[in-house]
């Protein structure tokens, strides 16, 4: 089974849930997994225990600047 980590919050994890119910409907084959849903990348690393210093901090922020709303990476 694999983990997944991810840092999209509640919009990730309702294109997700929607992406499964339509893979079930055509009865495709759905791997077992666990997924990990945080809606800031800093609530993931204070979660992990490790404070982001603020170069860190600013990589994230622009990072999440750069993405756009719909990417989940």
């Amino acid at each position: 089974m694999k983990t997944k980590v991810m840092i999209d919050g509640f919009e990730g994890h309702v294109r997700r849930s929607l992406d499964r119910a339509t893979k079930m409907e055509r009865g495709e084959y759905l791997e077992s997994e666990k997924i990990i849903t945080f809606a800031d990348p800093v609530d993931m690393l204070d979660c992990l225990g490790t404070a982001p210093s603020s170069q860190e901090f600013e990589q994230i922020a622009t990072d999440r600047k750069a993405r756009k709303p719909h990417d989940a990476s």
